[in-house]
């Protein structure tokens, strides 16, 4: 059985589809894999996003999974943000530490990261700690997450 990153397409790889995977080295165990495109046959088959709504997946132009694949970043076509998955040390962006994923049948429910809409995201990128970084199109760095070492600033 292959894993998501196997089916990526990077540019290591010689692929040429929609999703474009944005990688140098990255290990989504430890860093993450960083998706562009609404190419929503790539995301499913990442299982932290398989259950989301098809007309949701069509709309996302920015998907960023990390944390062993049990958190992601999602940015939409209009520039809304959202996050869901196990919300290590506060890496989703919200405001608890709950987990957004949860319920009898284990749906996965993204929450809308306010703080981060309409800011241009450009990419994410995460580290150890568990912490994570969002660049933008005008260079602004928006950091959050375990800050135990002055990580986030």
């Amino acid at each position: 059985m292959s894993s998501p990153e196997d089916d990526a397409v990077s540019p290591n790889n010689g692929v040429t589809e929609d999703v474009k995977v944005e990688e140098s080295s990255l290990d989504v165990a430890n860093k993450g894999v960083c998706m562009t495109s609404g190419n929503s046959r790539k995301l499913v088959k990442w299982s932290i996003l398989c259950l989301l709504e098809p007309n949701f997946l069509e709309s996302v132009k920015i998907a960023y999974v990390f944390g062993n694949g049990e958190e992601a970043i999602l940015v939409t076509g209009n520039d809304d943000v959202y996050s869901l998955g196990i919300n290590s040390k506060g890496c989703s962006g919200i405001d608890d530490t709950a987990r957004t994923i949860g319920g009898d049948n284990c749906c996965y429910t993204p929450r809308k990261v306010d703080a981060l809409c309409n800011k241009k995201i450009e990419m994410f990128v995460s580290g150890s700690g568990p912490h994570v970084l969002a660049l933008t199109r005008s260079g602004e760095v928006y950091s959050w997450g375990g800050n135990t070492y002055g990580e986030v600033g």
